[in-house]
């Protein structure tokens, strides 16, 4: 008798112990940064940390990201980044991004653009997608849109 309450406690506590009580968001981008001008792909590379808030009792296994990047409206990059982190419990949580932004489509005169930037060196962008993860067989998507500037320098 006390194996089979004992086996009604664990399984109640499996099914009912791990309630996300509220989704983990996407809070901003840090630290984003100009790595430099690739002529040969016409591209611009840039790295910075996006940041979650993870509200819940217990962490998360982060298995990758997915944005799409867009300078002046049009899409300019798709980032698909693996992962092998952990979102820890009631916690912030930060994800290194390196990407390169293909001008390609912004302007067809690359060495206007160019020219251009070098006057006004800075890129506003925009970032849409979603941060991929999960807890057991449970899972989520973080919901990612954000919009900045960044100086060329």
């Amino acid at each position: 008798m006390k194996k089979r309450q004992l086996i009604t406690v664990l399984v109640t506590l499996m099914f009912f112990g791990c309630k996300i009580s509220e989704q983990p968001e996407f809070k901003e981008m840090q630290n984003v940064k100009f790595s430099g001008f690739n002529v040969l792909n016409k591209s611009v590379e840039f790295s910075g940390n996006a940041v979650f808030s993870n509200p819940n009792d217990f962490g998360f296994a982060v298995s990758g990201i997915e944005l799409d990047v867009y300078v002046n409206d049009v899409l300019v990059s798709h980032i698909s980044q693996e992962s092998n982190s952990k979102m820890q419990a009631k916690s912030d949580f930060s994800l290194l991004l390196v990407f390169d932004l293909s001008l390609k489509n912004i302007n067809k005169d690359f060495g206007s653009m160019l020219g251009n930037l070098l006057k006004k060196p800075t890129i506003q962008y925009r970032m849409d997608g979603h941060l991929v993860g999960g807890l057991e067989s449970y899972g989520i998507k973080v919901p990612i849109s954000y919009a900045d500037s960044v100086l060329l320098r």
